[in-house]
């Protein structure tokens, strides 16, 4: 304004506003730090009363670009935007560089991804390098190179880039441009699988978004939760969510947020069955699509919609559908987007399924699998990778439904490496960042498992999808694949009834995971049991066979490892140890429970009899229990033992995984749970 002022002859106008501004940004400066507007009004006032012509275009090209995004879409604010960042480097006005990251922005939303990354990249790089306290700048460098970081499925380049945005923020006191980061934090934490985390990520940026009135950043995060929910298959909330948006939508009216809306929407209401208004509201998210300014833009949520309809009409017009679903995947392609494209091929591969193109089913569900192991190779944090593979169970399991359904013909083999595909290669992962002895990780085959397996043992994996149960039996001699007609779901309610102990015997559970198995059984004493995620907290050994009137533990030895690939290498480890003459243990047993940590936890008083007793099987061995048995000890003795023998409490920590802990006893100088980490 100042500048408009200044080129229509209005000094006097000019003048105030220019004062207004210098309170402004001497308030800035001296309470935050922050200096990009004071040197902003430093330049103007070194250049006098009459200010050069490319700095007053400059700024009314930046104010301009700024406006025209909303009204004629992200081509007509690039350029504009353009035209302000070449004028003011000119000028030598520093407001150039934040025209220079929202032409970027404007840039990514024309679907040029890399080319917006590579420009914000540079931005960022040059404010951290900068003598100059330029936060504001930084931080929303760093938020929206965040954001084309997770459209490209960089995970943990996007959650760093967004925390740091976030940090600059919240440390200028700008709560509500801290809104952004915590929706994209959020939305980032939910994609690798870490659903609480982003839970309360996305609540805290609602809440602050709702408390400044900032009802544009308010629907971006209930957008974010939405789809989160929706990923979740928690329907009924995800319309909850949308109902919600709906009722400020008049006070955000964009065509790109209405698009997205109504689709969320849509969605939401066809997996809850109202087929008649899923329909209608794709009908409004297609024409709010069109009614897009941009053609970039228009293009983008047109390929969304597609995307969504492909994947309902999948079930009812399939040829349809793979019309539909072909082109929003070549679109995603083309705009450098993968991060929906794991789901993309997983609804094609579905489509093809139905007109019984198996092989071409095949290619999209491995051009899924390929993506995600992509994308979970660009998370550097161990703990956060498990979750991209669980948030896609789908795609395994459509994957593996397909070889099964080969019949007499499915090669148990491919079934194996697809189910171990995605099991516990973090696990993995991690045991080899521990120790170079190990072997690196890799996918085993049938023949690996069967030369390594000592006589009298058999491996038995298990999957369990939806409407079935399979299970690879591998012994030295022999292979056998089965499918079990029992349901993914009935399989969950008795295991949890079992382990939380509600008058289950696990008479069902062996009925359904041991008992059509007897004649693998036969002549072997060792069994190991390989399962989903949801059958790793059951105690097999408890397993009661009715009609032996035996516990498993009574019949077999049994192991649990994570994934057969986990064992293989144990094994192979376990034989390159020498033969220990003189083995040291380290035993704990009924640690004192820390009660302010753990207020539920019952004695375990029993196993303080047995400790003593395991202790004199071993020449050399350390005995802990109650008070001595604390987590410092553990950690000292645990690296120097041979052997290690734990009776204490294990507490799994749903929210935080590697926060799951034993409970040792506490000492002065640290507490009782000995974490994962």
């Amino acid at each position: 304004v100042w500048a408009e002022r200044v080129q229509a002859g209005q000094a006097h106008e000019a003048e105030r506003y220019l004062a207004q501004i210098r309170i402004i940004a001497r308030t800035l400066e001296q309470d935050t730090g922050e200096s990009l507007l004071a040197d902003t009004v430093r330049r103007i006032d070194a250049s006098g009363v009459s200010p050069p012509d490319g700095l007053l275009r400059g700024l009314v090209a930046y104010r301009d670009g700024r406006r025209v995004y909303v009204d004629l879409g992200p081509l007509a604010a690039e350029r504009k935007l353009m035209e302000a960042e070449v004028l003011l480097r000119e000028a030598e006005c520093p407001l150039w560089e934040l025209a220079q990251v929202y032409r970027a922005v404007a840039i990514g939303d024309e679907n040029r991804t890399s080319e917006a990354q590579q420009i914000l990249r540079q931005c960022v790089s040059r404010a951290r390098a900068s003598t100059v306290s330029y936060k504001a700048l930084l931080a929303t460098a760093q938020y929206h190179w965040a954001l084309s970081e997770a459209v490209l499925g960089h995970w943990s380049a996007s959650l760093a880039a967004a925390s740091d945005s976030l940090a600059l923020y919240s440390s200028l006191r700008e709560r509500e441009n801290a809104v952004a980061p915590h929706a994209l934090i959020s939305e980032d934490y939910d994609l690798i699988g870490q659903r609480e985390r982003a839970l309360d990520e996305g609540v805290t940026g609602l809440r602050a978004a709702c408390a400044a009135g900032d009802y544009d950043r308010a629907r971006a995060t209930l957008a974010a939760l939405c789809r989160a929910e929706l990923r979740a298959g928690e329907a009924e909330r995800a319309f909850s969510l949308t109902s919600l948006e709906l009722e400020i939508a008049s006070l955000s009216p964009e065509a790109r947020h209405e698009a997205d809306l109504f689709l969320r929407r849509g969605s939401a209401l066809w997996h809850l069955g109202r087929l008649a208004e899923a329909t209608r509201s794709m009908t409004l998210a297609r024409d709010a699509a069109k009614r897009a300014p941009d053609a970039a833009m228009r293009t983008k949520l047109l390929a969304d919609v597609d995307a969504t309809e492909g994947s309902f009409l999948r079930r009812v017009d399939p040829n349809r559908a793979l019309r539909m679903l072909s082109t929003a995947i070549t679109f995603q392609r083309a705009a450098t987007r993968p991060i929906v494209l794991p789901e993309l091929y997983l609804e094609r591969g579905r489509a093809f399924m139905a007109v019984n193109n198996l092989a071409a089913a095949r290619d999209d569900f491995e051009a899924g699998l390929s993506e995600l192991e992509r994308q979970r190779s660009r998370v550097s944090e161990a703990e956060l990778r498990p979750g991209i593979f669980d948030d896609a169970s789908e795609l395994f399991d459509e994957a593996i439904a397909l070889l099964v359904r080969r019949g007499a013909d499915a090669d148990a083999d491919a079934v194996l490496r697809q189910i171990e595909r995605g099991r516990a290669r973090a696990v993995l992962e991690q045991i080899n960042a521990g120790d170079d002895s190990f072997a690196a990780p890799a996918l085993p085959h049938v023949a690996d498992v069967q030369r390594k397996l000592d006589p009298g043992t058999v491996l038995l994996e298990y999957a369990s999808l939806p409407n079935q149960l399979v299970v690879i039996a591998i012994k030295r001699d022999r292979v056998v694949m089965r499918t079990i007609g029992v349901t993914r779901q009935a399989l969950k309610t008795e295991a949890g009834a079992f382990v939380d102990r509600k008058g289950a015997d696990g008479g069902p559970l062996y009925e359904a995971l041991i008992a059509p198995l007897r004649d693998e059984l036969r002549g072997v004493s060792a069994v190991n049991l390989v399962t989903d995620d949801f059958l790793q907290r059951v105690p097999f050994g408890a397993l009661f066979d009715r009609q032996s009137r035996m516990f498993l533990v009574q019949q077999y030895r049994i192991a649990t490892p994570p994934s057969a690939g986990v064992l293989l290498v144990t094994l192979q480890h376990l034989r390159r140890m020498p033969l220990l003459r003189h083995p040291r243990a380290l035993v704990f047993a009924n640690p004192t429970i820390p009660r302010a940590e753990y207020v539920d936890l019952p004695s375990l008083s029993a196993s303080e009899y047995e400790a003593p007793k395991i202790g004199r099987r071993y020449v050399d061995a350390n005995v802990f229990v109650g008070d001595a048995a604390t987590a410092e000890r553990f950690r000292q003795l645990a690296p120097r033992s041979d052997f290690v023998h734990f009776a204490g409490h294990g507490v799994i920590n749903q929210r935080e995984p590697f926060s799951s802990a034993l409970v040792c006893a506490a000492t002065a100088g640290r507490r009782g749970g000995l974490t994962a980490h």
